[in-house]
């Protein structure tokens, strides 16, 4: 994985077969098995959440220089990443602890089973093998909590617009339920 003085430098990361189209984010930190990254949305160019990857997943990853268009268009815009501070790397487990303790909705992707879809929720609970989550549809109405085993894990996302919109939208829906 990525050295100490790459911490903060925006990143492209190949994990195919499981992600096609590869996965741009400033490398924030990193362990032996896990790498959070501020993800840097390639069609708009702005920041969108953050995401830890399973490293062993990862078949390369490369440092985009100064002079690539996106470090160009990161700088010019003014766009820094931030550190989601009290996230930890130590295992899924803690992932979910702590990212499910500072965000409403976490994203789940379990790609080696299927790439085509994640699963969208809050953290119910936790042992040390599965998580519980409480999961929320496309149209932002609660469903059943459903069990993960955190070996199927490839990928966890939070913080991005999609995940807020589906909180802004429930909130909605609750409140007209009221």
């Amino acid at each position: 994985m990525p050295t100490t003085s790459l911490k903060g430098h925006l990143i492209e990361f190949d994990r195919e077969p499981i992600d096609l189209y590869g996965l741009f984010g400033f490398a924030l930190d990193w362990t032996d098995d896990l790498t959070l990254l501020h993800a840097l949305d390639m069609d708009t160019m702005e920041l969108n959440g953050y995401s830890v990857i399973r490293n062993a997943d990862v078949r390369k990853w490369r440092p985009r220089g100064p002079k690539t268009f996106p470090q160009r268009a990161a700088k010019l815009k003014g766009i820094e990443p931030v550190f989601p501070a009290g996230v930890s790397l130590a295992s899924w487990r803690e992932v979910l602890e702590t990212a499910g303790a500072l965000f409403p909705l976490l994203a789940l992707h379990r790609e080696k089973i299927n790439s085509r879809t994640c699963h969208i929720g809050r953290v119910r609970s936790l042992t040390e093998k599965v998580v519980s989550l409480k999961e929320i549809d496309a149209d932002a109405l609660w469903r059943e909590t459903r069990r993960y085993r955190f070996r199927d894990l490839t990928k966890v996302d939070f913080g991005g617009g999609y995940e807020e919109a589906l909180t802004i939208v429930a909130a909605d829906n609750k409140k007209k339920r009221s």
